[in-house]
């Protein structure tokens, strides 16, 4: 899964948020950038391992709108979220 031009030896795992904030400025993002990339999570849907049993990152994964960021405040009581 993922990016078909990756390598796997590019796949790394983070610890918390403040990894992978610095991991995205590592590569030349600002926070800004990275937070309005993480947006796009808004749509679509992810791997099991990173989603719920729905399988989606939000309610309506087929609508652009700021319900992502709501899932993340949300926390542990998210339905689409694993955290």
């Amino acid at each position: 899964m993922g990016r078909e031009d990756g390598a796997e030896k590019d796949i790394v795992q983070v610890d918390s948020n403040q990894d992978l904030i610095a991991k995205a400025q590592a590569n030349g993002f600002s926070k800004r950038e990275f937070v309005a990339m993480m947006g796009s999570h808004t749509i679509g849907f992810a791997n099991l391992e990173n989603a719920g049993s729905q399988n989606r990152w939000t309610q309506n994964p087929h609508t652009f709108d700021n319900s992502y960021f709501k899932e993340v405040l949300l926390g542990d009581r998210s339905k689409f979220l694993k955290t």
